[in-house]
């Protein structure tokens, strides 16, 4: 398992979670990012385990890598676990980008919906928690069944071909008319608010 978001993500309700989570699964283990705040925060976040019960040898402290080796080491977990407060962002598309699924849940503010809009976009809403009990019981299932982690990495694999997230020619299209909706109404009348249609979609 892993979570590779900024440290300042985390909070102590979520990491309780985690933690929860690997006391029910005892071969399950945690990568946590190398924090810009130096190795103080993960040591506490380490002692912190221990204080819930489980062992600070099972949370990974990873430091921070160049984009391609980010994306080969993330190729080696078997779940990423989205952040509740402030949700994945760029980590989060890293992350289905690199192959592994992503298990999150949306809260109401904007920043805590990111990472549940990338995986419903994506089209698998089997990984969308409603609770954070149901966000741990997403997790634990996939990771005590070896079948069901390898059918979410193929059809993982399948939607980052298909799936309007990485449809990056559709993407600059839809920019491309947007500035020239936008150039064409300033054209005629000057100063005025645009509203784009949306392309519809495959």
């Amino acid at each position: 398992l892993a979570s590779l978001n900024n440290l300042y993500k985390l909070d102590p309700d979520l990491f309780a979670l985690w933690m929860g989570i690997l006391r029910a699964e005892s071969t399950a283990e945690l990568a946590l990012l190398q924090g810009r705040e130096g190795v103080r925060p993960n040591l506490r976040l380490r002692e912190e385990a221990e204080r819930l019960g489980v062992s600070r040898s099972r949370i990974h402290i990873t430091a921070p890598q160049a984009k391609l080796a980010h994306l080969q080491r993330s190729r080696n977990f078997t779940l990423f676990l989205d952040c509740f407060k402030v949700a994945s962002h760029s980590t989060g598309v890293d992350s289905l980008w690199a192959g592994v699924p992503m298990v999150s849940l949306a809260r109401e503010k904007m920043q805590a919906r990111v990472g549940a809009g990338l995986v419903a976009v994506l089209g698998m809403p089997e990984l969308l928690a409603r609770t954070p009990e149901d966000y741990a019981a997403i997790v634990l299932a996939v990771v005590r069944s070896r079948a069901a982690q390898v059918r979410l990495r193929e059809r993982l694999a399948g939607l980052v071909e298909s799936s309007e997230l990485f449809n990056t020619a559709g993407w600059v299209s839809d920019v491309e008319r947007m500035h020239r909706m936008m150039w064409d109404v300033h054209a005629a009348y000057g100063t005025a608010h645009v509203v784009v249609a949306a392309r519809p979609r495959r």
